[in-house]
């Protein structure tokens, strides 16, 4: 029995030396605004802004008139604006298809901003495609 004892207090050492020392690093991380994202927060953030993307890329017709309006006048908004809407409602939609089809690679996000109706007064911007995303910032 006071083998048993022995054991088990070496075991419950080790493993709570273990466990202080993974706190101290995840700590030490959050100190020097480090962000480790594991391999499936990094999948499934690409699953969802590809389902999204394809879902509402609509939504960057409206927001490129009134962008453009905002920019011009009301007439090149709804004509220039229009125009520039499509464009970018097509591209939104191949970045979603492309995520979704890609979703088991992480790679870093293609289109900026994410979703259409974040930072809704900033133009969408395409990146790079296909860079790995190590999952550290």
């Amino acid at each position: 029995m006071k083998k048993y004892f022995s054991s088990f207090f070496k075991v419950l050492f080790i493993s709570t030396l273990i466990t202080l020392s993974s706190l101290a690093q995840a700590n030490e991380n959050v100190a020097n605004n480090i962000q480790e994202r594991s391999y499936g927060d990094i999948v499934s953030r690409k699953a969802t802004t590809g389902f999204a993307n394809i879902a509402v890329s609509v939504l960057e017709i409206p927001k490129n008139i009134i962008n453009t309006t905002h920019d011009s006048n009301i007439l090149f908004g709804l004509t220039g604006g229009a125009l520039k809407g499509f464009i970018h409602m097509f591209g939104r939609l191949a970045v979603g298809i492309t995520d979704t089809t890609t979703m088991l690679f992480p790679t870093k996000p293609i289109v900026e901003p994410a979703y259409p109706w974040e930072d809704f007064y900033t133009d969408t911007d395409y990146k790079p495609i296909f860079i790995y995303d190590s999952g550290k910032n």
